[in-house]
């Protein structure tokens, strides 16, 4: 019965994939960024499949809680801030490191990284494409349905960098 709960929630995370991009504000994108990590790691538990995803998955949310704070109060993330979260990314992917393949979520777990301090919504599209597009390279090569959520990501990321570009004047 958890496999089954674990698998909706990554439905539901799916859906905060397609979603996150096509909100205008830099602060909602990041409670879809929030939710969906949680939905993300709470399936990767539920699934049986316990690694250093769900360590991955518990620092986005909190990156995510600390970029509001400085979308809030309109402050610049600090290096150190940036040092820090690069160093749980990192080390946290490293935990559950077997293969070569392991090291695609680090990286893709840095450009989220990125895409969660970058205060340019735009910017913020960009990077969460690479994000999505180096997970779904990696759950091809796993041969996981969380694809789906990724492959969301990338189409909606497009839709919204297309829907929301700046024009030249």
């Amino acid at each position: 019965m958890t496999y089954y709960i674990g698998q909706a929630l990554g439905v539901i995370a799916t859906i905060c994939c397609l979603i996150l991009p096509l909100f205008k504000k830099k602060w909602q994108m990041l409670v879809m960024t929030g939710l969906a990590n949680i939905f993300f790691g709470l399936n990767v538990i539920l699934i049986g499949q316990f690694g250093s995803a769900v360590f991955l998955n518990a620092v986005a949310v909190i990156q995510a809680i600390v970029s509001m704070w400085h979308v809030k109060d309109e402050k610049p993330v600090s290096n150190v801030e940036n040092i820090i979260f690069l160093i749980l990314y990192v080390g946290g992917g490293f935990l559950g490191y077997r293969r070569i393949v392991d090291l695609l979520p680090i990286v893709g777990a840095v450009f989220n990284m990125l895409a969660t301090f970058q205060r340019d919504e735009q910017k913020t599209r960009a990077l969460t494409l690479v994000n999505a597009s180096i997970y779904a390279t990696y759950f091809a090569i796993i041969r996981s349905s969380s694809i789906l959520a990724e492959l969301c990501g990338i189409v909606t990321a497009v839709v919204a960098m297309i829907k929301y570009r700046k024009k030249e004047k």
